[in-house]
Order: C-alpha cells, then structure tokens, then sequence
C-alpha cells in the first residue's frame, strides 16, 4: 500500500544519501486527519526522541538522524500538519500522535516552527516530556501577543508564563544554532536561555 510520502507501507530504504535502511512509515489518524511518520528503532518502546520539523520541512528532513537513533532506541519523526494550526492546535495534534504510537516519554527534538510547537506541547504535557533539542528554532520570551501571530521578524514568540513552565521543569536542553544562519542571527541562541 502506498502512503501520502509516496512510499509503501512498512520498511523504507534509499532515502538520504547511499541509501538509509532499518526506517519504517506509518500514519496514525488523528481528529480524521491522517499523520505520517517514519520511524526507526524498537516500535514497542515507549521512551521516544521525537523529531519535530518545521515549516516547510517533513519527516524526510530526519532520515540520516532517524537512522543513527534507532540502532540505540526508538525515534520517530511525525509529520506536522500545515500553519493554518495554531501551537496550540499543534501541540496537541502531536500529542495525540504520541498517544497513537504508545510514546509515554519523549526526547523532543524541534526544529524552526517545530521549536514553537514542541515547546507548546512540552508546557501543556510537562510529564511526558524527557529533554529538548532547539534546532535554529528561533524562540524567545515576550510578555504577550495573540495566539494567531507565528513570527515577529523572523522570530516565533512564547508567552512569559510558557517559559516559566518550561524553566520550572527542570529537563535537560540543547541549543543548536549555525553561526552563519542567513535567516536568524545566532544571537537569538543566547536569547533562548531565557527559555
């Protein structure tokens, strides 16, 4: 059977330079919306890292990391519904993929508008999650905006009260930022530690 990525269902090879094996696609519906992921890994354990891409970006932007991850446990890279979501709407459309796939405890690893998106789920599911990965996401602290507003000069903003939840967590984080990135400076990395 053949699924939305164009690829069947079940093992997925030659993806990613030389050919990637051991990766898995599959879809989990949610809210009549199908999502599909590709996965590597133990498809039982449910201790995840779970590879968020941004806008525009698809599970396909995870393959070699995919790979690498899951010959020391389960990771799993959903995609993402389009922007017309709010963060909200983003955070809980992940977890309830999380929830379909068995993942009780997740290493969430955010890219770009994934950053937003995971740090949303991270403040409403806070048991759940295990570490956080910041891929040039561009997340800062600001006191207020309206929920519908994605990016204020590039930069996705989170609510004061959300970086409050998030610091009150205590979870292990990395910041990963190139230093030459021509669409967010690197200086907003430092900024993230306010986060």
């Amino acid at each position: 059977m053949e699924t939305t990525m164009g690829l069947r269902e079940g093992e997925v090879t030659g993806l990613g330079e030389g050919g990637v094996t051991g990766l898995r696609e599959g879809g989990v519906t949610v809210a009549g919306l199908r999502s599909p992921y590709l996965e590597a890994g133990p498809s039982w354990a449910t201790e995840a890292a779970v590879f968020v891409h941004g806008n525009p970006g698809s599970p396909r932007d995870w393959v070699d990391l995919l790979a690498r991850i899951g010959g020391l446990g389960r990771a799993v890279a959903p995609d993402m519904p389009g922007v017309e979501h709010t963060a909200l709407g983003h955070a809980r459309h992940l977890s309830k993929v999380m929830q379909g796939l068995g993942i009780c405890r997740a290493h969430l690893v955010l890219d770009d508008f994934g950053g937003a998106w995971g740090l949303r789920w991270a403040c409403e599911y806070p048991e759940t999650l295990a570490s956080l990965t910041l891929i040039g996401a561009g997340v800062v602290v600001v006191d207020d905006f309206d929920e519908g507003e994605r990016r204020v000069t590039g930069v996705v903003k989170l609510l004061a009260t959300q970086a409050e939840a998030l610091r009150s967590l205590k979870r292990p984080v990395l910041v990963l930022w190139g230093a030459r990135d021509p669409y967010l400076p690197v200086r907003y990395a430092e900024r993230q530690r306010e986060v």
